[in-house]
């Protein structure tokens, strides 16, 4: 695996004090080789899901997700960038 970087995918919803129902989502990239993140974003909490499509995805890279990212479009994405993609299964979303 040397020259690969192992990357974990993972988000989280932020929202606002009190009642207003404002929300944002954190969308993070963590690189396990250093520990740092690589990638983040922050949105509307409506603007999107977790999903590989969202993150900068190169070749050689192995993603990881959890059960959310397994989604076929998400993994395709991974997949067509030329990343090897670890995901803990969904069976709803991603039939065997």
């Amino acid at each position: 695996m040397l020259g690969r970087r192992v990357r974990s995918v993972d988000a989280t919803w932020v929202s606002e004090p009190g009642s207003t129902g404002s929300g944002w989502q954190l969308l993070y990239e963590l690189n396990l080789g250093d520990l740092e993140c690589d990638f983040f974003e922050l949105s509307a909490a409506r603007q999107g899901g977790e999903s590989f499509n969202r993150v900068p995805v190169r070749a050689g890279d192995i993603v990881l997700g959890d059960r959310v990212s397994a989604a076929p479009p998400s993994m395709a994405h991974a997949v067509e960038a030329g990343a090897g993609v670890v995901v803990r299964l969904n069976r709803g979303a991603l039939p065997l």
